[in-house]
C-alpha cells in the first residue's frame, strides 16, 4: 500500500517456506520490517537533518542500485535471512522510481539517468521467477542471466550519476 499523502509505504511480505512472513513500513523517518517476534529498523534510512525529500528519495535510490550492483554474497549478506533478498530491493527500487523528484527539485536526475533507469525497470519486470524464494539464494542469484543484466545496469547508472560502487555493508539494507 502507497500513501504518498502520509509519506509512508506499508507492505507486506508472506511467509514463503524459506522466509518470514513480515511487514515493512518505509518513510522519510526510516524504514521498519515488522515480524511475528520482533521488529527491526533499517540503518540509514531517515531522511538526514538538512536533506529535503527529493534528496532523500535520490539517496534511497542510489542505495538500492549498490545493492543491486554489489556481488551475489554481498546481497545477501546485506539482508536478514528472513527477508526475501530480492522481492524487497526490487519492490524498494520500483517504488523509488516512481516517486523520484521532478526536473525542477533538488535531488532529481537528467533525463539520460532516467533512462538508464527504467531500463533497470524493464529488466526486473521482465524476470518471471521474481518471487521465487530460490532467487533469494546464491546459487539463485549467481545461476540467472537476467540478474547479471540488472548488476550491471546497476552499475552504468551510479557511474552515470557519479557515484563510485560501494557495496552495502552486512545487514545494512
Amino acid at each position: 500500500m502507497k500513501n504518498p499523502a502520509e509519506g509512508k509505504f506499508i507492505m507486506y511480505f508472506p511467509e514463503d517456506g524459506a522466509h518470514a512472513a513480515y511487514w515493512k513500513v518505509s518513510s522519510s523517518t526510516g524504514t521498519t520490517r515488522v515480524f511475528s517476534d520482533r521488529t527491526d529498523a533499517v540503518p540509514d534510512t531517515a531522511q538526514r537533518h538538512g536533506e529535503n525529500d527529493g534528496e532523500w528519495r535520490l539517496r534511497m535510490l542510489v542505495r538500492d542500485l549498490h545493492a543491486m550492483a554489489s556481488d551475489p554474497e554481498t546481497l545477501l549478506a546485506a539482508y536478514d535471512a528472513r527477508v526475501h533478498v530480492i522481492t524487497d530491493l526490487v519492490n524498494d527500487f520500483l517504488t523509488r522510481l516512481e516517486f523520484l523528484p521532478g526536473p525542477a527539485e533538488k535531488g532529481s536526475i537528467t533525463q539520460e539517468m532516467g533512462s538508464r533507469l527504467s531500463a533497470i525497470k524493464v529488466n526486473v519486470s521482465q524476470i518471471p521467477d521474481l518471487n521465487d524464494p530460490s532467487f533469494s539464494t546464491l546459487g539463485g542469484l549467481r545461476g540467472r542471466s537476467n540478474w547479471t543484466q540488472v548488476a550491471m545496469l546497476a552499475r552504468e547508472v551510479l557511474a552515470g550519476l557519479g557515484y563510485a560502487l560501494e557495496p552495502p555493508p552486512p545487514r545494512s539494507m
